[in-house]
């Protein structure tokens, strides 16, 4: 018996499997193909000359009570301060207008939004509630950077542009409470 088969398809929409006995095909993720879309931008160097709205957001001061006071009021020490500003200026460097690329923009935007929205659904009740520092930072470490850095391992595997890890998450933090988006005490102002 001899089997007609006729695909039209590009090649990069055809899927050639031999003989198997499962073969689950799912579609990318909407962070892969973030990670594929950056890393076609970088390698045709196609820079955006501003920031997208939401980055820019981001990257807006709320409140005006920079990182050291936030952090001092948490009961950072001038260790952790210094390597908190150390981990931000780090970020910081990133973030030049007309540097960066448009899907770093994104990604670095929805990295933002899991921060924000896990910091004050397992942080910030932590600190409301007076718990030690060391118990906070557990909970920050465990409920808002592990799960990015799993994301990030899973689905931006080949990513070899942004390459972050868990100090550039940290960088993240302090640059959002630098920027007043997360607060280390119920400061009511905002």
């Amino acid at each position: 018996m001899t089997q007609k088969i006729q695909n039209d398809a590009s090649i990069e929409q055809q899927n050639n499997i031999g003989k198997v006995d499962n073969v689950y095909l799912t579609a990318k993720s909407k962070w892969q193909k973030r990670f594929e879309k950056l890393q076609e931008e970088v390698l045709s160097d196609q820079r955006y000359e501003t920031f997208i709205e939401d980055f820019h957001n981001y990257n807006t001061i709320q409140d005006g009570i920079g990182l050291e006071k936030k952090l001092t009021d948490a009961g950072f020490n001038s260790r952790e301060i210094l390597r908190a500003l150390n981990f931000k200026e780090k970020y910081s460097k990133r973030v030049v207008k007309g540097e960066m690329f448009q899907t770093q923009q994104e990604i670095d935007v929805e990295i933002f939004s899991l921060i924000d929205n896990d910091f004050y659904t397992y942080v910030f009740p932590k600190i409301e509630e007076r718990a030690p520092k060391s118990e906070v930072i557990i909970i920050l470490r465990e409920k808002v950077i592990q799960p990015i850095l799993d994301v990030l391992n899973k689905e931006g595997e080949a990513d070899n542009f942004l390459n972050y890890n868990v100090n550039d998450i940290y960088g993240m933090i302090y640059f959002l409470t630098g920027k007043c988006h997360l607060n280390w005490k119920d400061y009511d102002t905002i």
